[in-house]
């Protein structure tokens, strides 16, 4: 039986950079925030404070580039919504934070 902690170090091991974004707050309080439903670029600067606008948008490239979301042109506004691989990363993040009391 494999347990979430096996699936997180699966994923890790795919993907190793995977790992830095596990340990950046930043970028999983920002996949935290898309996960709960989609959001344009204006509110997600509203929720979360950055002092320059271009880490925000370093951030979300990087989310966009490990396919864990993926970013829409919706009446001249950039939407950011989770992928399928970004909800099973969260949720297993979320697990194993909650099990180590990592968080």
């Amino acid at each position: 039986m494999t347990t979430d902690k096996d699936k997180l170090i699966g994923i890790l091991e795919q993907d190793p950079e995977l790992y830095k974004l596990i340990n950046s707050k930043p970028h999983i309080s920002i996949l935290k925030e898309i996960s709960l439903k989609p959001i344009d670029f204006e509110q997600l600067k509203k929720k979360i404070y950055f002092k320059r606008i271009s880490i925000l948008y370093n951030i979300l490239n990087t989310l966009i580039d490990k396919k864990l979301v993926n970013k829409l042109d919706i009446n001249n506004k950039d939407m950011y919504y989770i992928t399928d691989k970004g909800t099973k990363f969260i949720q297993l993040c979320k697990i194993t934070e909650k099990e180590f009391n990592l968080s």
